[in-house]
């Protein structure tokens, strides 16, 4: 069946979901981080301070909209110190619980519930996958990748997705600090003070609202990027499409011992990309490619194998963008 993402009423509207104010550990008050975003062209900031709420219903929204949320710590021996990251709650959930009971709490009060940074924070995959009613995961931290301090979590994410855990993937700020020319160093290792953005979320939306914006991100109808655009995504007549602004690469990201990735010729860049479905995890790969495992001797019996594509994107330089998983289930 032909499938259009991003399409129907609706528009684009830029925004950031990981962010701390002075309430927190943040060096930047609501309003200063609020003007900061502003300027930079945002249409939508989340204020997710440690472990508490911030009020932000008295921010004027009518330059942009101010959303409340917290990252939350939690409990969890399997992992370093590791958090949740709320987006939409109007009160605190429980604060260093287990992951599980703070996911149920979020969701009690209509929140989204994401996981921060699971690579800088430990966090396997299959401690991941455990967890029930989890809604995705951060698999770009800004900071924590340009310091060094493992911000990249996209492994974790192919490996969930491959094992059939439909997970949602955010890039974020986690912006901590502000550009402030008295200050010269980054405490505790945090964010340079760079005068720009480094990592965001488009969300497809009908309106820019609380409502249609929480909810847009609850359904996936956004993609995570550091710079690059993706345009359109299409999956038709046997093969997924997708139209970006001009990029050194176009990887089609499918579960294991399968993809396909179009690169530029040197010194040229791609504006569309295709792959063939044949080529991606639909049910009939999935099944064609048991077969021949469980013949050689690879596995005793059929396993569950995620059927998804996700597209990711590279500028040649910094730029990098990500789709949200597509599912293949209904495909080949």
């Amino acid at each position: 069946m032909p499938m259009h993402l991003f399409e129907g009423p609706g528009q684009w509207y830029r925004g950031n979901v990981h962010n701390h104010t002075t309430n927190s550990d943040g060096l930047f008050g609501l309003n200063e981080l609020a003007t900061w975003y502003t300027r930079h062209e945002y249409d939508f900031l989340f204020v997710t301070d440690h472990n508490l709420v911030t009020d932000v219903s008295g921010h004027p929204s009518r330059e942009i909209l101010v959303l409340p949320g917290a990252e939350i710590g939690v409990k969890w021996q399997e992992t370093f110190p590791a958090e949740v990251l709320a987006l939409g709650i109007q009160r605190m959930a429980s604060h260093m619980a287990s992951p599980q009971r703070v996911i149920d709490e979020v969701l009690e009060q209509g929140g989204i519930p994401f996981l921060s940074h699971p690579s800088l924070s430990g966090i396997s995959s299959a401690a991941v996958s455990r967890l029930k009613g989890l809604v995705g995961i951060e698999i770009f931290n800004a900071p924590n990748h340009w310091n060094g301090r493992r911000g990249d979590s996209t492994a974790q994410w192919d490996e969930l997705l491959a094992g059939g855990h439909r997970l949602w993937g955010v890039a974020s700020d986690d912006r901590h600090s502000g550009v402030r020319p008295e200050l010269t160093f980054a405490p505790l290792g945090r964010q340079p003070f760079r005068d720009q953005a480094e990592a965001w979320i488009m969300v497809w939306a009908r309106t820019r609202t609380s409502a249609e914006i929480l909810e847009a991100i609850r359904q996936g109808r956004f993609y995570s990027t550091t710079g690059p655009r993706i345009e359109e995504i299409a999956v038709e007549d046997g093969e997924i499409r997708v139209k970006t602004t001009p990029v050194r690469s176009v990887w089609f990201a499918s579960s294991p011992w399968l993809g396909v990735r179009r690169v530029a010729p040197a010194g040229d860049r791609l504006t569309e990309a295709r792959a063939p479905l044949s080529a991606l995890a639909t049910p009939g790969k999935i099944a064609e490619m048991t077969d021949r495992f469980l013949d050689r001797g690879y596995w005793e019996r059929p396993r569950v194998v995620g059927c998804y594509v996700r597209v990711e994107l590279w500028d040649g330089e910094d730029g990098r963008a990500w789709s949200n998983p597509i599912d293949l289930s209904r495909e080949g």
